[in-house]
């Protein structure tokens, strides 16, 4: 239901979701869905849309907690139900269109507007599981509990460190399980609940076990760390400086070391840390698609290898340098062409050539014109427009590459109006109460004979009104809003005609101002788990309005920089950035934006960590590590490659998921792996290999690979 980490129930499981599952996304060539909206009955949540016009089926997300949507599922119809919903969490869902194209592939479109499930389970007279055993087999959690006469089947769930419970699945037929992929060194807790389906499709639940908890010790199968020796040790690398820069790609020098076999390269981009980049082998190297426009840093070490272990060299002093503008140009938007139907536009163009995406502006009446949307093809539909009222759009197209954004002329002016509405009640009444910092109270006078009300919100001067929540009530709580915000709000009735949603006039719109927050208060319960010997995995307790957290780290009791950014309560500091044997000191700050700027909580206290020795699994002398780790990202998958390992029979891949931890090992005979699922566009994916191969008869790993880090697109 939730993203989670490594942990797998291995006996036979029924998923909890009633969808069919099919194939990841792969491109988007189909309309948006609208008109989204759930509906609760007993423990299942019912789902309906909008049907888009050639659509073969629909794909289905969830999320809670902000830990990321998670694909559901897909159905060929405009209803999903779906159970598993945990009581009294918060869910947000989204859905978009597809169209299985004559290659085979599934086309999809653009996601509909997310609405908010706020799910309480019904109650029941299951009985409770009275008793639940947990220990550790190997590398397998074993769990048994008491059975629970009537039910269905029983739910598991877990506590993995730094995190809430989460519903691992379900056992039927059973009432024992094995778990896989806990994490050596962490403590993990488990409780169980039996569940019984009823002949309606509704889930009833009974209490939760106790719950239990186990540290897992696997020290037994780790490998004991070893010292790297000192013999003929690199000198650092000297005299770096960059020789050329051609837009976005620079190449750099510096001085031969004669005893180096090797040596690494390192990159940060503007203030942000190092990440390694790349192994060369001679003592110049060309630095290929970077961004446009940004400056950099690089620094390089050289390397060698004694007795079978690798010995590295200081690095180099740290260079500096600028990239250049990207000199292509961008087309302006020509043959922009408007269909209206009620009070919605249909728009398209001609297709430009070298772009990220378009912005659309509009303009009502004689209004000035204001940024409405930014789309990713020829085409968009403006949706929830007022009736009978004149309008005027143009559109450009854009390029980027991080931070530096050119745009194309803009298209000729196009001037439409919307239909009469067949709906001619207008809500009246509307009124604002209970303004609080991040929430208000709306309310309005009763329409008889209408099917619900559509409320919009907007902070653009009574202009650009999004569309926020559907209700049959006669009031509505806005929530999640901004601290002292100002914001405009309207409200629609509707009424399905001939199977249509067709919305009356809106009211006159009503502005209010959310208050303001105090001050930030201090980050605190700030812990570092040290795992993989140089990977800090940190966690702390969120900050009621915070925005994000900055983490920086010292070395030794050195200076400390930032190292992340992040707008979740967990980090990594990954292998690349960490020295091993070495002692750090870690904290943390909340901050807010307030018109545009950060504004800071105070500095956690500091916490202090040290690094573990570099290991050396048996017979590793003779399997080098895995060399230039690519990542190639399109859509939600992920292609990894990477250089081959001679004599390598196999390899595995070990992924983590962004501000959550380990997701899994993955293992292949080639020198590729594809992934697919990734939801994330803000945060890092992390992706590392190694290779096996057989020493006198018995199959042995080499180390790890440098990490490879990417979004979701």
């Amino acid at each position: 239901m939730i993203r989670k980490r490594n942990l797998t129930i291995i006996i036979t499981l029924i998923l909890i979701i009633l969808l069919t599952i099919t194939t990841p996304i792969q491109a988007v060539t189909i309309g948006q869905v609208y008109n989204l909206k759930s509906e609760i009955k007993g423990n299942t949540v019912y789902f309906s849309w909008s049907s888009v016009t050639n659509a073969d089926g629909y794909d289905l997300y969830i999320n809670t907690s902000n830990r990321g949507y998670q694909y559901i599922g897909s159905v060929t119809g405009t209803t999903a139900s779906v159970i598993g919903f945990q009581s009294n969490e918060t869910y947000t869902a989204k859905v978009c269109a597809y169209k299985i194209n004559s290659y085979g592939v599934k086309e999809a479109g653009n996601f509909s507007s997310a609405i908010t499930v706020n799910f309480k389970a019904s109650t029941t007279n299951l009985q409770k599981v009275e008793t639940l055993n947990v220990s550790q087999n190997g590398g397998l959690i074993s769990l048994n509990w008491s059975k629970v006469s009537n039910a269905t089947g029983y739910e598991i769930f877990a506590n993995a460190p730094g995190q809430d419970y989460t519903n691992l699945g379900t056992v039927v037929g059973n009432n024992s399980a094995f778990i896989s992929g806990a994490i050596n060194g962490d403590t993990y807790y488990f409780k169980i609940r039996a569940y019984k389906i009823l002949s309606s499709g509704a889930i009833e639940y009974g209490e939760f076990s106790p719950a239990r908890g186990i540290y897992i010790n696997n020290n037994q199968y780790d490998d004991k760390p070893s010292v790297k020796p000192e013999e003929n040790k690199p000198s650092n690398v000297t005299n770096l400086y960059v020789s050329s820069i051609n837009e976005n790609k620079v190449e750099i020098n510096w001085t031969k070391i004669n005893n180096a076999e090797g040596y690494e390269i390192y990159l940060a981009q503007g203030n942000g840390s190092f990440y390694y980049l790349d192994t060369v082998y001679n003592n110049y190297a060309a630095l290929k698609n970077l961004e446009y426009n940004t400056t950099y840093k690089v620094k390089v070490r050289a390397y060698n290898y004694a007795n079978g272990y690798i010995q590295y060299g200081n690095f180099s002093t740290i260079t500096t340098f600028t990239t250049g503008r990207n000199n292509s140009v961008i087309e302006s938007v020509k043959n922009l062409y408007i269909d209206v139907e009620d009070n919605t536009a249909y728009l398209d163009w001609t297709k430009v050539n070298n772009t990220a995406g378009y912005e659309i502006y509009l303009a009502q009446g004689n209004g000035a014109f204001y940024y409405l949307n930014t789309v990713y093809n020829n085409y968009a539909t403006l949706k929830n427009l007022a009736y009978n009222t004149t309008y005027k759009v143009k559109v450009r197209a854009y390029n980027y590459a991080n931070g530096y954004t050119q745009y194309g002329d803009f298209s000729t002016i196009k001037t439409f109006t919307t239909k009469q509405s067949t709906l001619d009640t207008q809500v009246t009444g509307l009124t604002v109460s209970n303004v609080e910092q991040k929430k208000a109270t709306i309310s309005w006078n009763k329409i008889s004979g209408v099917d619900g009300y559509n409320i919009y919100l907007s902070t653009n001067n009574a202009r650009n009104f999004k569309f926020i929540k559907t209700t049959t009530g006669r009031s509505a709580t806005l929530e999640n809003l901004d601290y002292s915000t100002t914001y405009y709000v309207k409200v629609c009735a509707y009424k399905f005609i001939n199977g249509k949603e067709v919305e009356g006039p809106a009211s006159t719109y009503k502005q209010f101002t959310t208050k303001e927050r105090g001050n930030l208060a201090q980050v605190t319960h700030l812990s570092v788990k040290v795992k993989n010997r140089n990977e800090a995995y940190l966690s702390w307790w969120p900050i009621d309005g915070a925005s994000g957290y900055e983490v920086y780290l010292s070395e030794a009791g050195k200076s400390y920089e930032k190292v992340d950014d992040t707008d979740i309560v967990n980090t990594i500091i990954y292998s690349n950035e960490l020295d091993y044997n070495t002692s750090y000191q870690v904290k943390v700050r909340a901050y807010e934006y307030v018109n545009g700027m950060k504004r800071y909580g105070n500095y956690s206290s500091s916490v202090t960590f040290k690094t573990e020795g570099e290991s050396k699994t048996e017979g590793n002398d003779n399997v080098p590590r895995v060399r230039n780790v690519v990542a190639n990202v399109v859509g939600d998958t992920v292609t990894l490659t990477w250089d081959k390992v001679e004599g390598a029979v196999k390899y595995d891949v070990y992924f983590t998921v962004p501000g959550i931890g380990d997701l899994g090992n993955y293992s292949t005979n080639t020198n590729s792996k594809v992934i697919s699922g990734l939801t994330d566009t803000e945060y890092y994916y992390t992706a590392r290999v190694r290779a096996y191969k057989y020493v006198n008869g018995k199959l042995v790993s080499g180390p790890y690979s440098y990490i490879s880090r990417f979004t979701g697109k």
